[in-house]
């Protein structure tokens, strides 16, 4: 939803890994390269009709990816979102941003995982 803060994502290309496209996706909404470590979690997210009927159902796959090292890269905004940033960790909890808790979740999983990794 525009406006809304969240993490970058989209849909698999035919014949694409979940690796490869966390890459290309983060890439297309960010300008950053980045290689995918390990996968953080699996999440369901539903969605339901007035009546109860699923519309949708969405399978996502979150990983814990490194920003490559080339030089110059900035992070951009793609045009399916209003800004992109950088955010400190002690403030993903803001309200500025209105993160739910399984974004958060996933967030501090991949911090806590990202601590114990050699880059």
């Amino acid at each position: 939803m525009l406006g809304a803060w969240s993490l970058p994502g989209g849909v698999l290309e035919v014949g694409e890994t979940t690796a490869e496209g966390v890459a290309r996706e983060v890439w297309e909404e960010t300008g950053l390269r980045v290689r995918p470590v390990e996968m953080i979690a699996t999440l369901d997210r539903i969605i339901r009709d007035d009546v109860g009927r699923v519309r949708f159902h969405y399978v996502l796959i979150e990983w814990l990816c490194v920003v490559g090292e080339e030089p110059g890269v900035e992070l951009v905004c793609g045009d399916d979102a209003t800004d992109a940033v950088w955010v400190a960790r002690s403030e993903i909890y803001s309200e500025t941003y209105g993160l739910t808790e399984p974004t958060l979740g996933v967030i501090e999983k991949a911090l806590k995982l990202a601590e114990t990794i050699e880059r």
